[in-house]
């Protein structure tokens, strides 16, 4: 046998391991040792280093021993279903293999039938009731598996009939009725007809099936078959069910929502689609790319392949025409279009929603779901001929291009897109911890209808949020960690000889006890640590969505996506980014037309970039298109009254002007669409990024283009912080936020007579406001600048000097929420908890900055 037929052994039992019984271990165990004992470069470097691992675990259950079940299971699915997508060469070695792979199954599927066909005789013939049970459980287990192995291969008829006569079964047993026999053994005189006809090509079509479906559907729970008469008149009464099912939801049983395997697959597979979507956009690139084929194929293949083991007939179905559709521009000449890339996105969202649904979310509609899978098989037969692909005539941009930007999503008012579509599905309820993927709520093509009524609340899966973390980083930390221990050890021995003047080695122990916890914090942070990769590549979608219907060409260059951030802050960043990107190519990127009129490339381009920058993360966003317009921005300024109509703007900075357009219902668009020009989004962009305690600023010169650039902290959940103190109190200071500390002479103050004293600062006249005084309620007194210490913070194009009593230290500090009790304070943003056990209030510098020129207005 090959090397490829056991990869692709082990391949088919990592998709199956929900349980691994001792024969089946033992078969593992034989595929395992064959890769070892072969020196074939087909085999992943990975899986080799592991194979003797792999073979003890085998052997462990085939001896008995179930507890080490698990861990087969884990090291299965580690070192088979991670493993990079293959190449194309190794596409093609697989497609060789498929005749070998058909065999086995064949082989497999025989063996399976005569342990079907006993448990069936068993029923028929046995009157202990035990057996009787342990013959049901067989049964019900050889029927299921039969059922997924027939999935992965595509055996479409085979599979709709164990899974019919699955659900007889059920009816049965949850009815107390017998289970009947007569449908079962004609079920399996046609799969061994159907075996035998695999064995002479391999490609002959099922036998006739109608009769045997017929005969597993039509039979009731009291155990004979249907009148008749009733059966005769059933086609019309189908009918009728069928129209009147048009908007009925996809509906998934509870028992698979709580299969405990399944937000496993669902996570996998999710991964598989974000691969597929970024190949997708470089074969729109190079139609002729034959590794894009390869791996947007291999993503529809392998979640084909697991739904078939799990039985989800729907996500196999969609899967299976794509994956047919994608072979033939691999297998021919035939030219990837952009209909053709339409065809796959709206699949892909297709599964999304479905995904959704097994997390406990909405289903597409039923209708919406058969007339996709339908007309993408008729496509697949003639890519050339898009005439049955009537979905391309409905199609609308990305949930994200479409819904409008209203302040709170909970009051936003849908737009006329939204309004032909599905409610956002409802996220998943999990653990607070963030799942790995961030995908969008809803697919826009095939119509998902609100969930049924129900007596009780519907059942979801129940499964623990989870990252994929390096062994390396996990390795550091259990040993930081035992580190730790020791150095812990050595503070409380030092500590007995502290009144015998060894108080030496008590402050070396305590030193070495710093380092090792400084060490741990960072270890522990860099677990949470994770890019902006799959973020970032979500915006090739939106890009190519909205500038299609804003009819503009644009290309979107990505750079640093491979930078690392808190992933708390790749969550949050999402819905900014969609806002700004948009924006950028509705308001930014001109038409085709005007930029060749004015010289310019027909393409326009936007540069989505993140880079790390002192303590902080920097995203950009760049476009170069028409720019921002300075006196544009001012008249609309002056018409909504944000400033006042007889001010003297010409002293206003460029960045002081652009920031109006973060101002709620500011909108300089000459037209509303359906994209944007309503004046509501920036204002939520702005909020949203000051909420993770971030800044914006924008960069932009009339007629070459603007930059959007987003500073944010490395994480949530800790600040680098100046500690101060103001009378009796303590405060914290973001060090981002921080230009510089000093101590003024009394040639730097001044007092301008009815507005605040200034200072001056590397010859720029800077407003001084004493910290504790805008913290009123807080503490604090009145005290003399020049005898103080002096905190210049810059934000929202603004810069203010906060007067301090003195500077205590600078140090990372964990941010604490403040009670429900506190009284509400905008310049306030959090608590800390200091080393000697003190609290301080942790200051929010936008809330400062708006707070004071509040105070400088009136």
């Amino acid at each position: 046998m090959s090397v490829q037929i056991h990869l692709d052994a082990l391949v088919w039992a990592a998709a199956a391991a929900s349980s691994v019984p001792a024969g089946e271990a033992s078969e593992i165990r034989a595929h395992a040792e064959a890769l070892a004992a072969s020196d074939d470069r087909a085999v992943p470097t990975q899986l080799r280093a592991r194979l003797s691992e792999l073979v003890a675990r085998a052997e462990q259950v085939a001896a008995g021993d179930m507890g080490a079940a698990a861990t087969l299971r884990a090291l299965l699915r580690e070192l088979v279903l991670e493993e990079e997508p293959a190449t194309t060469a190794e596409a093609t070695a697989e497609d060789e293999a498929d005749a070998d792979l058909l065999a086995l199954f064949i082989a497999a599927g025989t063996d399976a039938l005569v342990e079907i066909e006993t448990s069936v005789l068993k029923l028929e013939n046995s009157e202990d009731a035990e057996e009787c049970t342990e013959a049901v459980s067989s049964l019900q287990r050889d029927i299921h598996t039969l059922k997924g192995e027939c999935g992965v291969l595509s055996l479409h008829v085979a599979q709709s009939i164990w899974h019919e006569a699955e659900t007889m079964i059920d009816a049965a047993l949850s009815s107390d009725a017998p289970i009947p026999i007569d449908p079962l053994m004609a079920a399996l005189d046609w799969h061994r007809d159907h075996l035998a006809l695999l064995g002479e090509d391999g490609k002959s079509e099922p036998p006739a099936h109608g009769e045997v479906l017929e005969a597993i559907k039509s039979w009731d729970s009291k155990g004979a078959p249907a009148d008749p008469a009733a059966a005769a008149a059933a086609p019309e009464a189908s009918d009728a069910n069928e129209e009147a099912l048009d908007d009925t939801p996809i509906v998934f049983t509870d028992e698979l929502l709580m299969d405990e395997t399944v937000p496993e697959f669902v996570t996998e597979a999710r991964q598989h689609l974000e691969d597929s979507e970024a190949a997708l956009f470089e074969l729109e690139a190079d139609p002729k790319s034959p590794d894009s084929i390869d791996r947007i194929f291999r993503a529809f293949h392998t979640i084909k392949g697991v739904a078939g083991f799990l039985g989800i007939t729907e996500i196999t179905d969609l899967a299976h025409v794509v994956e047919t559709l994608l072979d033939r521009f691999r297998t021919s000449d035939i030219e990837f279009t952009s209909g053709h890339a339409d065809i796959v996105l709206e699949s892909k969202d297709v599964l999304e929603q479905l995904f959704t649904g097994l997390m406990g979310g909405a289903c597409p509609v039923k209708a919406a779901h058969a007339q996709l899978v339908a007309e993408v098989g008729e496509v697949a037969k003639d890519p050339t001929d898009l005439s049955a692909y009537s979905s391309a005539s409905r199609r609308a941009p990305s949930p994200k291009a479409d819904q409008e930007d209203a302040p709170e999503p909970v009051e936003a008012a849908a737009s006329p897109v939204q309004e032909a579509q599905a409610p956002p599905a409802e996220a998943p309820q999990s653990a607070p911890e963030a799942t790995a993927e961030v995908v969008p709520a809803q697919a826009p093509q095939a119509k998902a209808a609100p969930a049924p009524k129900e007596s009780g609340p519907k059942k979801k899966a129940k499964y623990d949020s989870t990252i994929r973390v390096s062994t390396q980083r996990l390795d550091s930390l259990v040993d930081m960690v035992g580190e730790l221990v020791i150095a812990q050890q050595m503070v409380v021995q030092g500590t007995e000889g502290i009144e015998e003047g060894i108080g030496e080695n008590l402050t070396r122990n305590l030193s070495h006890l710093g380092k090792i916890t400084r060490d741990l914090q960072e270890a522990s942070m860099s677990l949470r640590m994770v890019t902006f990769q799959s973020t970032f590549q979500k915006m090739h979608r939106l890009v190519r969505d909205v500038a299609g219907k804003a009819g503009k060409s644009i290309k979107l260059e990505i750079q640093g996506a491979d930078t690392e951030v808190d992933r708390n802050v790749v969550d949050k960043i999402s819905d900014p980014l969609v806002h700004l990107v948009r924006n950028a190519i509705d308001h930014g990127v001109e038409p085709p037309e005007d930029r060749q009129a004015v010289g310019k490339d027909p393409q326009g381009t936007v540069v989505l970039s993140a880079r790390h920058q002192g303590g902080a993360i920097v995203i950009s966003l760049k476009d170069n298109g028409r720019g921002l317009n300075r006196d544009s921005i001012l008249a609309k300024a002056k018409e909504k009254g944000l400033i006042s109509m007889d001010r003297d703007v010409s002293e206003m900075s460029d960045s002081a002007v652009y920031k109006l357009i973060f101002e709620p219902g500011f909108s300089t668009a000459a037209a509303i669409t359906d994209i944007s020009g309503r004046g509501v989004g920036m204002d939520v962009v702005k909020r949203n990024i000051e909420a993770m305690r971030g800044k914006v600023e924008i960069f932009s010169e009339f007629g070459k283009g603007a930059e959007f650039q987003i500073q944010l902290p490395l994480t949530l959940a800790i600040i680098d912080a100046m500690i101060v103190s103001c009378n009796s109190e303590r405060y914290v200071i973001p060090t981002l936020s921080i230009v510089q500390s000093f101590r003024p002479n009394s040639q730097q103050l001044h007092a301008i007579k009815g507005e605040s004293p200034v200072v001056e600062v590397r010859g720029q006249l800077v407003p001084l406001h004493r910290l504790d005084q805008i913290l009123e309620g807080y503490g604090g007194h009145n005290g003399d600048p020049a005898e103080s210490t002096l905190i210049l913070v810059e934000g929202m194009g603004r810069r203010v000097c906060l007067v301090v009593d003195d500077i205590l230290g600078q140090q990372q500090v964990v941010i604490k929420k403040l009670g429900p009790c506190t009284p509400p304070a905008r310049v306030i943003s959090g608590g800390a908890i200091l080393g000697d056990g003190r609290v301080a209030l942790i200051v929010d510098i936008e809330g400062i900055l708006a707070e004071t020129e509040s105070v400088a207005l009136c």
